[in-house]
């Protein structure tokens, strides 16, 4: 058997085991990893090719095998006319300390750091030939602070969110201090300072609710708390957050009882035929629902710009920027529904960038204006090239959402993107958190806390 016909027997068998459309998956993409190694044979080029013609993450799956061969054989083992072109220093994006360094240096540091954190962590562990190094003893504060979420990290807007609390003695010796939070505004804690006497090594773990103030003021993103640790000879102290659950009215579904692209009028009751929809001399299509987003299934213009309670509205929230069938009441099947979200910028007024993931049509309004829409059926992504340009005003904003459910799966997402990291500067994330939900006043509510 030919080379050729070893390498597409074993990507298709690697495919049907583990193929996704997702092109980011790792246990497809590791398999891609393994099969270039061993049908490369140790040659790099080859490797390569192989690698990249598996397609799908095929630049990661290039670099992890590249890599490893890298690692298993040196420079020796790297084709020299591939060598002069990379050339001798790295060139990187994001500014850090080896932004331009020469791979030498790069791989000194490397080395070096690696011997030090062997020696660190592992004794047992001795590198022949290698460079001494000075092993750097490990910060250890003497009390240190930690927090677990029992649950979602999510503020709700009635719902208490547990917080653990741990604080822990790194000291020789016993010690006695005071345990605090301080809630950001509008939040309470159930806990009062505490006076404890932490033994040598040993931690003290405490359970506590927040929950807000004022369930009909705003929600913000970001809720950020601070908890301390006084103490006569150590202070430790911890910042930590929950995220403001979104608050959402949805309106749906509404579908229709046949296809009006195709049947202007009713197939099913009109002057020319009366007839049950499952027979087959009629349409036989009594098991699908249709929706259309040219279609208004209620007065979208004064839904634009308030609420509509004679359709009988309900909200619920989300911890997350992710929606499916379940949390708009279990329907299944196609339909149409309608998302109403009321917010304001805290700070950083100006425009931004909002990305709409869905698995179906879709159309979006801002203040009364159209801002976007899409007339496919897709798998759910937010891409890159579809971020819709808008800005935030720093008051009430309302925003409007269509959605045609056109199967029984159906996905939703939308994401407020800043002007990320202009300066290329490590850390600096390009999510908008000044967000505040502003609660809807109508609809009934629909529990959707915690996941199913």
């Amino acid at each position: 058997m030919k080379r050729t016909e070893v390498s597409y027997y074993a990507w298709r068998l690697i495919v049907r085991q583990y193929g996704d459309r997702d092109a980011s998956k790792a246990l497809l993409n590791h398999a891609f990893v393994l099969m270039s190694l061993f049908l490369g044979g140790g040659d790099f080029k080859r490797t390569m090719i192989i690698a990249v013609n598996c397609g799908w993450d095929s630049d990661c799956t290039a670099a992890t095998a590249g890599a490893l061969l890298g690692a298993m054989k040196g420079t020796a083992g790297l084709p020299e006319d591939w060598v002069k072109r990379i050339g001798d220093r790295l060139v990187c994006g994001v500014k850090l300390q080896h932004q331009n360094a020469s791979f030498d240096e790069l791989a000194d540091e490397t080395c070096l750091l690696g011997v030090e954190m062997a020696a660190a962590r592992n004794s047992a562990i001795q590198f022949v030939g290698a460079p001494a190094v000075t092993v750097r003893p490990a910060p250890t504060p003497t009390v240190s602070l930690r927090v677990e979420y029992p649950e979602e990290p999510v503020l709700y807007r009635e719902r208490p969110a547990r917080i653990q609390l741990v604080v822990q003695n790194h000291a020789a010796r016993s010690l006695r201090g005071s345990l605090s939070i301080e809630p950001p505004p509008g939040v309470h804690v159930d806990l009062e300072p505490q006076d404890l006497e932490l033994p040598a090594g040993g931690s003290h773990s405490l359970f506590v609710e927040a929950r807000r103030t004022d369930p009909a003021a705003a929600l913000p993103d970001k809720n950020l708390f601070v908890a301390q640790w006084k103490g006569s000879d150590t202070d430790a102290k911890l910042t930590f957050g929950l995220g403001g659950a979104r608050q959402w009215l949805a309106y749906g579904p509404y579908w229709e009882m046949w296809d009006r692209a195709r049947f202007p009028v009713c197939p099913y009751n009109n002057p020319e035929r009366t007839c049950i929809p499952g027979e087959a001399q009629c349409t036989g299509d009594n098991y699908n629902q249709y929706a259309r987003l040219d279609y208004p299934y209620l007065d979208e213009d004064r839904l634009l710009r308030e609420d509509l309670p004679e359709e009988l509205p309900f909200r619920f929230e989300r911890g997350e920027d992710w929606i499916d069938e379940r949390h708009l009441g279990g329907f299944r099947g196609q339909a149409c529904y309608y998302l109403v979200r009321e917010f304001r910028a805290s700070e950083a007024a100006g425009e931004v960038n909002v990305f709409f993931g869905r698995s179906g049509p879709y159309r979006a309004w801002l203040d009364g204006q159209l801002i976007g829409e899409d007339q496919r059926m897709r798998c759910w992504a937010p891409h890159e090239d579809e971020g819709l340009r808008i800005r935030l005003t720093g008051q009430r904003q309302r925003l409007v959402i269509k959605l045609v459910n056109l199967s029984d799966v159906f996905r939703f997402s939308v994401l407020f993107i800043g002007p990320g990291d202009p300066e290329m500067k490590r850390g600096v994330s390009y999510m908008i958190d000044c967000l505040e939900d502003l609660p809807p006043a109508q609809g009934h509510v629909v529990v959707v806390y915690p996941d199913p």
